[in-house]
């Protein structure tokens, strides 16, 4: 366990709860992650993916807890908040052949006053969503769509 004050390993982790960190403002680095998500317990490591070429971020990073609790309770608390002027998405590490395209809900005419919560609550009564967001320019306006990507095609089927 790092001692505190201590920077984490920064390599990927295995067999430790692990979070999707997307949404991620260029500037962040792993250390601003890892200070903002400290408060929800030891963290095992933080690595923010980054082009081969020119070493800038894509955007998104993968964090681990040590233990399970603590990953939920960042889940819950930290999606949507923001980091650098940009609202962050939170949700499990998934290898990629285990997101299914059947599962996504593409949302669009929505009013500019919709947010990602809204989508969250309006669309969560269907089944568990994975992911959600509501598509923005650069100065924060909604592009007037958004996207659910729900953990089952079940809750698909219930919402179509």
């Amino acid at each position: 366990m790092p001692q505190p004050g201590a920077m984490p390993n920064l390599g990927a982790a295995r067999n430790f709860p692990t979070l999707y960190v997307g949404d991620l403002d260029e500037a962040i680095n792993e250390e601003m992650l890892y200070n903002f998500f400290i408060n929800y317990g030891p963290i095992y490591s933080v690595r923010i993916m980054r082009d081969l070429q020119n070493k800038k971020s894509r955007g998104f990073a993968y964090l681990s807890y040590y233990n399970l609790k603590d990953a939920e309770n960042a889940k819950i608390n930290c999606n949507h908040k923001v980091i650098l002027q940009n609202q962050i998405r939170v949700t499990w590490k998934k290898n990629i052949r285990e997101l299914s395209s059947e599962n996504n809900i593409f949302v669009k005419n929505l009013d500019p006053s919709i947010t990602v919560e809204n989508l969250d609550s309006a669309f969560s009564i269907y089944g568990s969503i994975f992911s959600s967001k509501v598509a923005a320019y650069e100065n924060g306006e909604s592009r007037g769509y958004g996207y659910i990507q729900f953990d089952s095609k079940d809750a698909v089927e219930k919402c179509l």
